[in-house]
């Protein structure tokens, strides 16, 4: 896909973002406040790795909700795990540590809202030592209305023409982690071998 990086709605006619892949989260009556997005779409072109997160209506519906500061991390790898990786950085609330949250990777990023705006944008890259160092995010393409859109280079996330990316969502609040999507596993696109001509 190659979609409208616009921040707007999926409409029926738009072939591009109904094409893409896409997680919803569950609801219930803690996560109800707690989630920022209900759902997420995914997927890809040549060049570039898209990501279109739905908000969370009740959110955007209560305005006393928006003033509070909203996170949500993305971390990726290569399925290949040939990169530096380092552990997740987020804070567990229990003891009951998920599987997922032992796994390591190489790119983070973090967005943060508040007050209905995109407040934060921050790329970090793993190094060995298990340690993070500040990318710069001025080649992310985004745009924020009634969606969040990002549009980020393959390049920047170090993944070459024929590579899997591996990704997964957490919802946070203030770095303590509230929950994994998905929850058991790690989401993937395969980046295209160039077309021959």
């Amino acid at each position: 896909i190659t979609p409208a990086i616009d921040g707007k709605i999926v409409t029926e006619e738009d072939d591009e973002w109904n094409n893409a892949g896409f997680i919803e989260t569950t609801d219930g009556p803690v996560l109800r406040e707690s989630k920022l997005f209900d759902k997420i779409r995914f997927g890809n072109d040549d060049e570039n790795f898209y990501l279109k997160f739905n908000m969370n209506k009740y959110i955007k519906e209560n305005p006393d909700l928006t003033k509070r500061t909203y996170q949500m991390y993305i971390y990726l790898r290569k399925a290949s795990h040939k990169q530096a990786l380092a552990p997740v950085r987020l804070i567990n609330k229990t003891k009951d540590i998920a599987p997922i949250s032992m796994e390591k990777f190489h790119n983070e990023i973090q967005i943060a809202i508040r007050n209905d705006k995109l407040q934060l944008l921050r790329i970090t890259k793993a190094i060995p030592g298990d340690m993070w160092i500040l990318e710069s995010p001025k080649n992310i393409e985004t745009a924020y209305d009634e969606t969040l859109d990002l549009k980020i280079p393959f390049d920047l996330l170090e993944i070459k023409s024929g590579e899997v990316l591996e990704f997964v969502f957490v919802n946070a609040n203030y770095g303590i982690k509230d929950f994994y999507i998905p929850n058991e596993m790690v989401l993937s696109v395969k980046r295209p071998l160039p077309v021959l001509k």
